[in-house]
């Protein structure tokens, strides 16, 4: 079962005047994201770093560089034949979801493969909870396969997903399935945000 005890990283808000002096800059260049304002955002630059996300989703994540193919861990993380062929297993948070921020800076996640069909809430995250930011992600190329409540991005928001952009193919294959490009079922707020995703909803809503 998953670690409950670990502070949020997200109510560590103490900064010092450095801090302020790069924020100031920051907004007058077109403003500061959830995960800048921070002292410390984790620093995301492979399949990896994003797979580990999981391991403290409470924490602030900054995207540095593109991911892609050719990025280390594609293969064993995110690829078609990661996990048994069944490709990246969505970041989950449990029990609450993801509920700290992640910032893409405008990076994009290329070619992501999610296999899996009898899966709920299934994309690149799995559940986000009221605290989570997504910002500034560019999801370009994504196969996407789960069953209720499946997204290219997030297969559940109950968070924050903005300036953000989706394009691939998502399927979903439930009896209520729930399918988008970008958020498969959304409770709370997505804003500047698109999709260009081929979505086929599979399931008997009947």
């Amino acid at each position: 079962s998953a670690d409950t005890s670990r502070p949020s990283a997200r109510h560590a808000v103490a900064l010092g005047l450095v801090l302020l002096s790069v924020t100031v800059v920051g907004a007058a260049l077109g403003g500061v994201t959830a995960a800048e304002s921070q002292s410390s955002p984790v620093e995301i630059s492979n399949w990896t770093d994003l797979d580990d996300i999981r391991n403290n989703p409470g924490a602030d994540y900054i995207l540095v560089n593109d991911l892609n193919e050719t990025t280390p861990g594609y293969d064993t993380v995110a690829g078609p034949n990661a996990n048994g062929g069944k490709g990246f297993d969505p970041i989950d948070g449990f029990p609450d979801g993801f509920n700290g921020s992640f910032d893409g800076q405008g990076n994009s996640i290329a070619n992501l493969t999610i296999d899996r069909s009898s899966e709920n809430e299934v994309g690149l995250f799995e559940y986000t909870s009221g605290g989570a930011v997504i910002e500034e992600v560019i999801l370009t190329g994504a196969t996407v396969t789960g069953s209720n409540r499946v997204g290219g991005l997030v297969g559940e928001n109950g968070g924050t997903v903005s300036t953000s952009s989706a394009s691939g193919n998502v399927t979903g294959s439930g009896d209520n399935s729930g399918v988008g490009g970008l958020v498969g079922v959304n409770y709370q707020t997505v804003s500047n945000a698109s999709a260009s995703s081929t979505v086929t909803d599979s399931g008997d809503n009947s």
